[in-house]
């Protein structure tokens, strides 16, 4: 889905507005306890950023 402007807000299913500056968060849930020094991250690319403030 990408980036939505708060300018220009999308609706949902219920047709409640949202923007969006793209991202998402994901985590893996377990049923067992994971140390803090034993989580990992995604190694995902930043997101591209397009100005649209191009001529």
């Amino acid at each position: 889905m990408g980036e939505i402007p708060i300018d220009e807000p999308r609706g949902n299913l219920t047709g409640d507005p949202f923007f969006t500056d793209g991202r998402r968060a994901v985590m893996l849930l377990s049923a067992d306890a994971v140390p803090s020094e034993e989580i990992e991250r995604f190694d995902w690319p930043e997101p591209v950023v397009v100005s649209s403030d191009a001529p």
